[in-house]
């Protein structure tokens, strides 16, 4: 509240001040109260108020109280105002003036968006950090904006009407983050997003060859063999593919049970390898010697 005191005052008045509410009730009012004088001669108190400094066009006698709900002003519109005391043939000085804005009556809550790195509703990132930012609108205007994380973290945003969180710290998973923003009315809105954070697969498939055999090397007299076996991961495997150091290559039928059909085998030795990927490109090798 904004107190003032008289600079002068006739006898009648030995004290007074004018206060002022930090908010409006209404839209188009100012709340007002005043401390009494301690005069005992006096009857009643008159406000005055006008649009230009001194120049008070408009007066009301608002009788023997010391609070006044002033109606009829015009929103946006700065006022000075002053208050005098009288009894029934005198009336005091002015008290020192105050202004004051009148500002309309909050009738909406704040709205939040997202802007970065989405406006949707949901997110997936292989980041384990994240940095956020949008905006916030209201009828009246934004004081602040908060975020806070389904984990319990929480803190204060960068800015008002345009907001920005850095530096985020996700949890392998869903991580919901509601942001609120509240205007000077306390009035709160709020939007949450869905993160969706997957760390980065580092890990990779396992391969294993099962026929003709399981063990590192096999004899055949036939020019042709056929192989299969098995592969896993902790995601999924994509792709698995075979080589033969005496020549030729191909991919195999299949992914997690895999089967390789009419290698062709060269006189002696022949190393043959099976690789198993991923979707992260991760990949992993089994070999086997087979002697034609």
């Amino acid at each position: 509240m904004t107190r003032i005191k008289f600079l002068s005052q006739q006898i009648i008045v030995q004290f007074l001040i004018l206060l002022f509410s930090s908010l409006p009730l209404l839209a188009g009012n100012l709340d007002l109260a005043w401390d009494p004088s301690t005069s005992t001669e006096v009857s009643g108190y008159r406000l005055y108020y006008g649009t230009t400094s001194k120049n008070y066009t408009e007066s009301v006698d608002v009788g023997n109280v010391t609070t006044y709900l002033l109606t009829g002003l015009t929103d946006g519109e700065t006022y000075y105002l002053a208050v005098t005391a009288y009894s029934s043939n005198t009336e005091s000085d002015f008290s020192n003036e105050v202004s004051q804005m009148v500002k309309p009556l909050d009738l909406e809550n704040p709205a939040v968006s997202f802007s970065n790195p989405t406006s949707g509703e949901s997110y997936a990132t292989a980041s384990s950090t994240l940095s956020l930012s949008g905006t916030a609108t209201d009828d009246i205007g934004i004081n602040l904006v908060t975020w806070v994380q389904d984990s319990g973290a929480s803190g204060t945003a960068t800015g008002t009407t345009t907001w920005t969180i850095a530096g985020l710290s996700l949890a392998p998973g869903d991580n919901i983050i509601t942001v609120s923003a509240y205007d000077e009315a306390g009035k709160k809105g709020e939007k949450s997003l869905l993160i969706t954070y997957t760390p980065p697969d580092v890990t990779a498939p396992l391969v294993a060859i099962s026929h003709p055999t399981s063990a590192a090397s096999y004899i055949t007299g036939t020019r042709f063999i056929n192989l299969s076996g098995s592969a896993s991961d902790a995601v999924g495997v994509t792709r698995v593919s075979w080589s033969n150091n005496r020549g030729g290559s191909g991919n195999a039928s299949g992914t997690t049970a895999w089967s390789i059909a009419g290698i062709t085998l060269a006189e002696g030795v022949n190393t043959l390898t099976v690789t198993a990927v991923d979707a992260a490109g991760n990949s992993s090798s089994d070999s086997l010697q087979v002697t034609y």
